[in-house]
């Protein structure tokens, strides 16, 4: 940590610099807010070590430095600190307009809607209108099972097909009949 030194007379003061919530945090109440924060600073004086703020402020305090004493310390230390550190984004994202946005969705669906409405009209040409209405009413029922509640299975879903007894389908990979 790099140590502000202020030389004054024959006295050496040395602060270090304060993280910002620690200036942030200081409560000068009736004191002034440049003392309280150059006492809160102080490490050392002449090579006397400081303990505590209250050691600190009988330092800091009126009666010991005269306020334009203080001013200069005070501008002295702010003065050496390292330059504050600014950060800033680029290229930041900027979203298109709600109505631009809304009619982009509009025309994604109108396409998506194009693209299914060709491929029922293959599968129509394929397969006929009997046999797609008889695939969509299964797919239907399928819907309408997966969301009905099973009370004997663990997942609690169940689908639209039927249940077949028949030995060959009560073991599908050859297992022992019993």
């Amino acid at each position: 940590m790099d140590l502000i030194e202020v030389i004054l007379l024959n006295y050496r003061f040395k602060f270090r610099r304060l993280f910002w919530k620690e200036e942030f945090g200081l409560k000068p109440g009736d004191r002034d807010a440049r003392r309280v924060m150059l006492a809160a600073a102080l490490v050392e004086v002449s090579g006397l070590k400081i303990k505590s703020f209250a050691e600190a402020w009988r330092v800091m305090c009126p009666e010991v430095l005269p306020t334009p004493i203080l001013r200069r310390v005070f501008l002295i230390y702010k003065g050496k600190q390292p330059e504050t550190r600014e950060f800033a984004t680029l290229n930041l994202y900027k979203a298109p307009e709600p109505s631009a946005y809304g009619e982009r969705l509009e025309a994604q669906a109108e396409a998506v809607e194009k693209a299914a409405d060709v491929v029922i009209e293959r599968m129509e040409q394929q397969f006929g209108k009997k046999e797609l209405q008889e695939a969509a009413e299964v797919d239907r029922q399928v819907l309408a099972g997966a969301t009905a509640k099973d009370k004997k299975s663990p997942n609690k879903y169940r689908g639209a097909v039927r249940k077949f007894e028949d030995d060959v389908d009560a073991n599908p990979l050859g297992g022992a009949r019993g």
